[in-house]
Formats: structure tokens, sequence, C-alpha cells
């Protein structure tokens, strides 16, 4: 018999964290590019409330910096603000919150660098 202050768990009763399709990043696809440049990713869903786009420095685990944006549909665009850094090896990683408030998988960039 089971104690009432016990809990039991069962891992095929236990909630799985549904998670939408990544976005298809479509720019930049250059390995340099020049200021002014736009980042672009397609959102396989209809609509997304907020996106995400976390950027890092090649060999660094962590982000330096984070943008992100609301309401949109099918696209999600951002033009590169000016304080990233130059001469520097750095992807970005991008992710959407549908309506319902489910997340995306996070999308990575390829390297590249701003001349």
């Amino acid at each position: 018999m089971t104690d009432i202050s016990e809990t039991q768990t069962d891992d095929k009763n236990e909630p799985q964290m549904e998670l939408l399709p990544p976005p298809i990043i479509t720019a930049p696809t250059a390995s340099v590019v020049s200021r002014p440049f736009t980042i672009r990713a397609i959102v396989p869903s209809v609509a997304h409330t907020n996106w995400d786009i976390d950027f890092y420095k090649v060999g660094e685990a962590s982000r330096f910096k984070r943008y992100s944006g609301g309401l949109g549909a099918g696209l999600i665009e951002l033009v590169a603000p000016a304080d990233l850094p130059e001469g520097e090896n750095i992807y970005f990683k991008i992710q959407y919150r549908s309506h319902t408030g489910i997340y995306s998988l996070w999308a990575t960039s390829r390297t590249f660098k701003i001349d």
C-alpha cells in the first residue's frame, strides 16, 4: 500500500513539452556581411506572437545579445542593430512562440562576420 503522502510517477504519464518546428533562416547567407544587413526567417506556423534572436560569439557558450519582436505572420525580419561586433565570427539562434504559447525549436544560423 502506498502512503498518501507519496507521489508515484510513471514516465509514460509525464507530460511532454510540445514544440513547434524551427523557423527556416533565409538571410544572411554569406559568410561575410556588410551593414546594414537583414536577418530573415520563415515561420512554418500561421502566426506567431513573439520571437527571440540570440547572438553568440563562436567558441563562447553564452549569448552576448538578445533581440525580441512581436506579432507576425509567416516571416521574421530584423535589420541587424549597429551594436553587433565587427570582425568577429558570430552566429545567432532564433525561436518563435505561437498564439497558444507553444515555443518552437531553435534554428541556428551559419557562422558569419560583419565587415
